[in-house]
């Protein structure tokens, strides 16, 4: 099975990037989960949690622009 997805550059420019995007965002959102379940499980630091998600999200949402 192949599935192909087409977009009317530069209108659709969004649409598109959220797609090539999809992949790391992906990812960064299970380290972020990771995170999140590491602080409920061992009590860590709310502002190091949240500096370490906020890093996270910075390095996936790089050279989006």
């Amino acid at each position: 099975m192949k599935a192909t997805l087409e977009f009317n550059l530069p209108e659709e420019r969004d649409e598109h990037l959220q797609a090539v995007m999809a992949g790391r965002l992906w990812c960064a959102l299970g380290e972020v989960s990771q995170l999140l379940r590491s602080h409920y499980k061992h009590g860590a630091d709310v502002n190091k949690t949240l500096i370490a998600i906020q890093g996270v999200v910075d390095a996936a949402m790089e050279d989006v622009a």
